[in-house]
């Protein structure tokens, strides 16, 4: 399985927010998109990214639980940062996870940013929490 990341700003902002995390190793993909306009989005979704990956590389046993506590630790992480510093008050990210183990995709999100299922020869499937892990098809078994 190969990941490929980019991001991109858009046309109506000025600093890119977006911070993203792929291991093709672990199998986990990680894209956070601090909030435009918020108070240092760029700080928060970094820091989701570094939370997320910490807790999930730390994890035996995978679970859809698992996925939702990273992310609950990476929230605690971000408000108290924004309560230590008054500058960067009210930050704030989306957050999506995939993480594939033993042939399924486990996930999770945070906001709009969105999960896409893009299979060879099947349409373009959009997919938000809460669903139970995606069984992948053959040749494409990771972790």
């Amino acid at each position: 399985m190969r990941f490929y990341c980019q991001t991109d700003k858009g046309l109506r902002r000025e600093e890119n927010q977006d911070s993203v995390y792929a291991s093709e190793k672990e199998c986990l993909a990680i894209v956070a998109d601090g909030m435009g306009g918020a108070a240092s989005g760029k700080k928060a979704s970094e820091q989701a990214i570094l939370s997320i990956s910490s807790e999930l590389s730390s994890t035996e046993f995978i679970s859809q639980a698992a996925l939702k506590d990273a992310i609950s630790v990476a929230n605690s992480e971000i408000h108290n940062m924004s309560c230590r510093h008054p500058d960067d008050f009210g930050m704030g990210t989306t957050v999506v996870v995939c993480l594939i183990r033993d042939g399924l995709a486990y996930y999770a999100n945070v906001g709009d940013s969105p999960l896409y299922l893009i299979r060879k020869g099947s349409s373009l499937c959009k997919r938000a929490s809460p669903y139970p892990p995606l069984p992948l098809p053959r040749g494409e078994k990771g972790g």
